[in-house]
């Protein structure tokens, strides 16, 4: 689906931007999730591979039941 994973962008400054694209299970909140899922990008990104990150824009693309 066109809707899965993630799309990375290297910046004229050779930073990048990331786009991620997630499924939230219904009952949890939202922006939580997609707060975390933001911060552990940009922990991961820059801690393991030292690169500097200008945007990480998470979407959620779907909720579902479980």
């Amino acid at each position: 689906s066109k809707n899965k994973g993630l799309k990375i962008t290297i910046l004229e400054d050779n930073s990048i931007s990331v786009d991620c694209n997630i499924t939230v299970s219904y009952g949890q909140n939202v922006v939580a999730v997609a707060k975390a899922a933001q911060a552990a990008i940009t922990n991961a990104l820059e801690t393991m591979a030292g690169i500097r990150i200008a945007a990480v824009n998470v979407n959620v693309c779907n909720i579902t039941r479980q």
